[in-house]
């Protein structure tokens, strides 16, 4: 016989806490236990009884009773209505339970205006009510994705009673509701297969449960589900709607997507395809340009006139021209200045109007009026387009209420207008950082520290009053960002007190450069050259700065006086990334090859060592590319064949890899290597598989005295290590990490991504683990791109070892390959292969 019981909040947590088998024990005052045989019954009683009672929600039950035992039992009707119950006295409710066939199950549920929902006492949903679980459980499947699942096991009691008050409250972005909820349904069916969430609520007119779509709201006004969740908003008199006429008038701009981080190594379409550029730049490298800088003909220069030399040499002036104007006062915050426009009426608006609107939503927004201040400056920016400051305020006042989409819209716009507009940079990269797309908030942020260094402070001063603002710590906790800003506050005071001395200059000049302000670099560089003409280092970084902006001749220019000055420049720089790579910082290697290279093009050591630097971190073509320089420009270079042919073997490309080694044997007179050699090309066919890692012996003849390395690339025994034999599925999967502990120049920026815990992208945690000496603690997660589940798990082991957790077989053998002394450890869960690599 099918039943159904209505219960409240408390006895659905008891009855599943019995594993959804039974119902719990009648208190002393409760001495028949009610269950109904009718679905309406049941339903009117949850819905209308419950809902006003403690837990303020009603549950619908439903489950099956074996047939012979429930006969005993008589059915009463209710006030001699149809509604029908059976009557089982307290004392017989354990044999009952004993009797029920399957689960119970949830089938409908309803929820008054004061539901709170079940709240949890320990983890990340402790203390929560029912909405803000859901936000978290929202922002961590999105950024944190270990996290969810992890969320979901340990509070699956909450999980299972909110479940149904998720399904039918009105979130603002229906769309990612749909999408958590399916993502919780498919986790919950594979951890908790025999208890089923309960089902959608039925679609009924005539019994419609109390309104919460309105009153049931939590007392705090966030609602987690948007597609990409909300950053935390200020308290105070926030606005449940935006006036109507924000609302009603279309978007300023559209918005331009923002563009996911590519899948493949180095931004190309195909992950199979990664080219030859220095494809490990970090995020806020250099060479990086996440953020398109704007035409640097628009830019101002930021030297002040009493800091420039006044007798610059011709040549300097004429680099100077065009872009760099250095009769221009420097970059500084303003509003944008009035030009002429027309309004959608034809008519010319009245300035003092104007600028009425302005201050007045200005006024409104400082004082945390938000929906009357983004009505006030939405007339300011319609009156006047092209106001930077107006329409940057108005973003932040749509932040403020959480309309991120629309103040992204204002930023960009803003920077349309004016690109070097730092504020509108720094506001754009806080909403980015939030949403997690680390990559171009730090880019961003970097552009705005750049163009106005003061920004790194600025969270801590108080908010101007001429416009509305919105700092924060987050860059000035990005040491590689606060690092070069301070240095060049400290470098502007030291200016102005020793405005002719170069070093300051070309100081100041590359803090600029790391920070992508490459125009002021170029000043810098420029006033640092007029003081010291002949100065070659101070001319190739000002090539550097040209070429960053597109200027390829005046960069080409400056590299030819820098070799006519200096003619071992190039090998300096050559020499400099052997060294790097000696030290197995390969990124810093490749990118003092690649200065190398800028300077000497026709020189072939400098192809072959950034190939062997490729060739360390996994970049086959790169290298490939590289050797095939080194070969081109040394056509009897057999090391260039060798690792050529390595390279290729790496990469699956049988045909040109026997031709490379063939072509070695031609030209080598190293017996050991040729043997080695022989003797691969005539197990080819029964030994595909071999790693060029295990190759034993190396060219020794004709080797390059600046070489970065005579012997097999050097396995290592970090992370790093782990990573580059992992091989390609470990560079194209998202990371997450946890409790990192680690030692090395780059130890702080995995410590920034991997506490907030961001995603990381494979190819930047490889990056950073090139420049961490030693792991200590921490759990590191991998995810391919789309999976709800990881498919490894590296967790450093107090310095001595990494415990691997991997379900790819491949990899696991590539791992054992490359580690001899790893160690097969029982204990992980199928599909898992546990492994640990001592160190």
């Amino acid at each position: 016989m099918i039943l159904y019981r209505p219960v409240g909040l408390q006895e659905l947590a008891l009855i599943y806490d019995s594993g959804m088998k039974a119902f719990p024990a009648r208190l002393p005052q409760q001495p028949i236990f009610y269950p109904v045989l009718d679905l309406e019954y049941a339903r009117q009683t949850a819905s209308g009884w419950n809902t006003q009672n403690a837990g303020f929600a009603g549950y619908v039950t439903e489950f099956k009773v074996e047939d012979d035992y429930i006969a005993r039992f008589e059915e009463h009707s209710v006030g001699g209505s149809q509604y029908q119950e059976l009557w089982v006295p307290a004392d017989e409710v354990e044999e009952f339970n004993q009797h029920i066939v399957g689960h119970i199950k949830v089938v409908e549920a309803y929820f008054g205006d004061r539901f709170q929902g079940f709240v949890p006492e320990a983890f990340g949903l402790q203390g929560k009510n029912a909405v803000d679980q859901f936000s978290l459980l929202a922002n961590s499947y999105l950024y944190k994705r270990m996290e969810f699942y992890l969320e979901l096991k340990r509070n699956h009691k909450a999980v299972f009673l909110n479940y149904p008050f998720w399904q039918i409250y009105e979130f603002k972005n229906p769309g990612l509701k749909v999408k958590i909820l399916q993502a919780i349904k498919e986790a919950w069916l594979t951890s908790f297969p025999k208890t089923p969430l309960p089902l959608p609520p039925p679609v009924q007119e005539d019994a419609q449960p109390t309104d919460i779509h309105t009153r049931a709201r939590p007392q705090r006004r966030f609602d987690p589900v948007q597609e990409d969740p909300p950053p935390v908003r200020r308290t105070g008199s926030q606005p449940q709607q935006l006036p109507n006429p924000a609302r009603e008038e279309p978007p300023l701009v559209k918005r331009t997507p923002i563009q996911p981080v590519p899948d493949s190594i180095d931004g190309d379409e195909s992950p199979d395809e990664p080219s030859s550029s220095d494809t490990w730049e970090d995020a806020v490298d250099e060479n990086t340009t996440s953020v398109a800088q704007p035409d640097p003909s628009t830019w101002e220069n930021p030297v002040q006139e009493e800091n420039t030399p006044a007798e610059p040499t011709n040549v300097d002036a004429e680099h100077a021209s065009n872009s760099i104007r250095e009769e221009t006062p420097p970059v500084k915050q303003r509003r944008a200045a009035a030009r002429h426009w027309v309004s959608r009426r034809e008519e010319i608006a009245p300035p003092a109007q104007t600028h009425q609107h302005f201050v007045q939503g200005i006024q409104l927004g400082l004082s945390g009026t938000y929906p009357e201040a983004i009505e006030e400056l939405f007339k300011a920016v319609e009156e006047d387009p092209d106001d930077v400051v107006a329409r940057t305020s108005l973003g932040v006042a749509f932040h403020f209420v959480g309309e991120d989409d629309r103040a992204l819209d204002c930023y960009e716009a803003a920077l349309k207008i004016d690109p070097i507009y730092a504020e509108a940079h720094y506001f754009r990269a806080n909403i980015l950082y939030h949403y997690g797309d680390v990559r171009e908030a730090v880019a961003g942020y970097t552009v705005a520290i750049g163009l106005q260094p003061e920004l790194i402070e600025a969270h801590t001063e108080l908010p101007p009053q001429d416009r509305l603002t919105d700092f924060t710590r987050s860059p000035a906790e990005m040491r590689w960002i606060a690092k070069p800003a301070q240095r060049i506050l400290d470098l502007n005071k030291s200016i102005e007190t020793h405005p002719r001395q170069a070093s300051l200059f070309k100081e100041r000049a590359a803090e600029y450069f790391r920070l992508r302000n490459y125009a002021q670099a170029i000043a810098d560089y420029t006033s640092s050259l007029a003081l010291q003409a002949e100065d070659a280092s101070a001319l190739h970084s000002r090539g550097l700065a040209y070429e960053q902006l597109g200027q390829h001749d005046r960069a080409q220019e400056d590299y030819q006086r820098a070799i006519a000055l200096n003619s071992q420049l190039s090998n300096e720089y050559i020499q400099r990334g052997v060294t790097f790579g000696r030290m197995r910082n390969f990124r810093q290697s490749i990118v003092s090859l690649t200065e190398g290279i800028r300077l000497a093009p026709g020189n072939p050591d400098a192809y072959f060592n950034r190939g062997m630097s490729y060739l360390q971190i996994g970049d086959f073509e790169g290298a490939i590319a590289d050797f095939s320089m080194a070969i081109q420009l040394a056509p009897q270079d057999e090391d260039g064949y060798y690792w050529r042919g390595i390279s290729y073997e790496e990469t699956g490309r049988q045909r040109e890899a026997i031709a490379d080694y063939r072509q070695f044997l031609t030209l080598s007179k190293n017996p050991d290597a040729r043997a080695e050699v022989e003797q691969k090309l005539r197990q080819w066919n029964t030994d595909k598989q071999e790693q060029a890692g295990d190759r034993r012996a190396v060219p020794e003849q004709g080797q390059k005295t600046n070489e970065s390395g005579s012997a097999k690339p050097e396995r290592g025994l970090d992370l790093y290590g782990l990573l580059v034999a992992l091989g390609k599925r470990a560079i194209y999967s998202v990371w997450f990490g946890s409790g990192v502990e680690c030692h090395g120049e780059k130890a702080e920026e995995l410590y920034a991504l991997a506490n907030q815990d961001k995603p990381i992208e494979g190819r930047d945690l490889l990056d950073l683990t090139s420049g961490i000496q030693q792991t200590i603690k921490g759990d590191f997660y991998a995810l391919d791109r789309g999976a709800n589940a990881h498919w490894l798990f590296i967790r450093a082991w107090e310095g001595s070892g990494f415990y691997v957790e991997i379900d790819d077989p491949k990899s696991s053998q590539r791992l054992k390959a490359h580690f001899p002394s790893a160690e097969d450890v029982d204990g992980a869960s199928p599909p898992y292969q546990g492994v640990f690599i001592p160190i």
